[in-house]
């Protein structure tokens, strides 16, 4: 009989955070270099800052700490991206609401 690999399925979550989190970190260090945050959309930023802090919840209420480790280095990232953009950008390159 083979033996089973097998990968828990948390392990695999962890993994796909940590991906996440790399994942921008060439964004912000772009941002930072060129001081400018033009191409990135203001909608985006939010909406994944608010998912961040959302899951950062739900790791302090399962008291996980990687959960919310990983949901506080991205929300961490993603502030900065805001801030940025809002400071260098005014953020008046987005959807104009009539």
């Amino acid at each position: 009989m083979a033996a089973e690999f097998c990968i828990p399925a948390t392990s695999i979550g962890y993994l796909a955070g940590i991906f996440v989190t790399l994942a921008f970190i060439p964004q912000a260090l772009t941002v930072f270099n060129n001081k400018s945050a033009k191409g990135l959309s203001l909608v985006t930023i939010v909406l994944f800052l608010a998912g961040q802090v959302f899951l950062g919840f739900v790791g302090v209420m399962t008291n996980d700490t990687r959960e919310w480790a990983i949901a506080l280095i991205n929300g961490v990232l993603y502030s900065y991206l805001l801030y940025a953009k809002l400071y260098y950008n005014g953020g008046d390159d987005e959807m104009v609401i009539d």
